[in-house]
């Protein structure tokens, strides 16, 4: 009887209890975070929330499930949570920290939008941005990088360091660094050790600021060419014989040319061969890439030669045409795309090969095209008219076969 009645006395218990706690965890979800910090201009939101969570003392999933149990649904521990970040969960976590919307969303990787890829997906691979793999909230591949002596001065993750053409710190002139330098697993922010205060590895509690690192030659390009394709993103446009164009056209073409150089082995160029040779780091041959996504694999020394050289090929068309002689490209190799509006070549990718054959069709011009330069223009201040869209795309809208509907569209969103 003693025995059934202690029984039910901590069951009566555990029930205040549960409830009580209830209550608590209702009371914190409805709450604003109390003095949040406010993300470094150029941080990554996976970044951003690791060091809101470490604040309160907690890992990240215990954070988010205190203070937003309504996001369940979103896994965003299980997720790349810095592609999933968009518009609408930007404004939640604004409403629930009370900074702006504006300043959360551009710490996601949504905000490249319409100045690298036309799209960014969070259910899928995207160009140019390394592949960060999640399984049970670790990271299984090598797509987030960092440089140890910017950690030393600010604990925080860069939002460029997933991109795929971001292999060197600019500051400290090293390479960055894709793993533990303790033991070998990929980089995971999300996770860590309890009670250490800085980023560190939830495998074997190495502190990543502690890391030392390999300095870049004096003879290597890399920098300098990272930080031009880096000021090009961030304009939004680059100039080729003295006319601007818009950035994504040039980040399609990089992509293109990785491609072509990485894949399929065309890698007759100079500076390509000179930078392998620094960096003492070759590519990998073409018998052991066992995919077609170079996001997904692409390491870091191999990034810096491709990359640098890729810049230097993009330059003007002087450099492009030796490239294609050097390789005996033909017009079909370059101009052969899978099928789908994502993969339709830029009219200023056309232009570039148009010397290779004569009379060549017109390229599809598509609906999302349009629509992501109009949003491109607006967002950079430009005036949306059918005369600066053609400037800044190359399109000639006379000679394309929806030019109706998309002067329409032109037409809708002009100032």
């Amino acid at each position: 009887m003693n025995e059934k009645f202690r029984f039910y006395s901590d069951r009566n218990f555990l029930y205040r209890y549960r409830v009580q706690k209830d209550d608590y965890r209702e009371t914190l979800a409805n709450a604003v975070i109390p003095n949040p910090l406010t993300p470094f201009k150029d941080e990554l939101f996976s970044s951003w929330i690791a060091r809101l969570s470490a604040k309160f003392d907690c890992q990240v999933s215990t954070f988010l499930n205190i203070y937003f149990p309504f996001l369940r649904d979103k896994r965003l521990t299980a997720r790349d949570m810095d592609l999933v970040l968009d518009s609408e969960l930007a404004e939640i976590f604004s409403q629930k920290t009370r900074i702006s919307k504006t300043i959360i969303y551009n710490t996601g990787l949504k905000s490249y939008e319409s100045y690298l890829s036309e799209t960014i997906r969070d259910n899928s691979r995207n160009n140019l941005i390394s592949t960060v793999k999640i399984k049970g909230s670790y990271s299984k591949s090598y797509g987030l990088k960092y440089c140890p002596y910017c950690l030393r001065e600010n604990n925080y993750f860069k939002k460029q360091w997933r991109l795929l053409f971001v292999n060197v710190c600019e500051k400290h002139n090293c390479y960055l660094l894709d793993r533990c330098p303790s033991c070998n697993n990929p980089i995971t922010i999300t996770k860590r050790k309890k009670g250490i205060k800085f980023f560190n590895c939830p495998f074997c509690g190495f502190e990543f600021h502690k890391a030392e690192n390999e300095k870049v030659s004096s003879q290597s390009k890399a920098v300098e060419n990272q930080k031009k394709m880096l000021e090009i993103l961030n304009n939004g446009y680059f100039i080729f014989e003295n006319k601007p164009y818009y950035s994504i056209f040039y980040f399609w073409t990089v992509k293109k040319l990785a491609k072509l150089i990485y894949l399929d082995e065309y890698r007759r160029n100079d500076i390509l061969q000179t930078e392998i040779e620094l960096h003492n780091y070759p590519l990998k041959s073409k018998k052991e890439i066992k995919s077609r996504f170079i996001e997904d694999f692409l390491e870091v020394k191999e990034g810096i030669s491709l990359f640098t050289a890729i810049y230097d090929i993009l330059k003007d068309r002087e450099s492009f045409d030796k490239f294609v002689k050097d390789n005996n490209l033909s017009f079909y190799i370059l101009n052969t795309f899978k099928e789908g509006s994502d993969y339709n070549p830029p009219y200023w990718y056309i232009d570039l090969i148009s010397n290779y054959q004569v009379g060549i069709n017109n390229q599809i011009v598509t609906e999302e095209m349009i629509r992501n330069a109009v949003k491109w223009m607006q967002k950079n201040g430009i005036r949306v008219s059918l005369r600066n869209l053609a400037k800044w795309t190359g399109i000639d809208f006379c000679s394309n076969k929806k030019a109706k509907v998309l002067k329409k569209i032109v037409e809708d969103n002009k100032t």
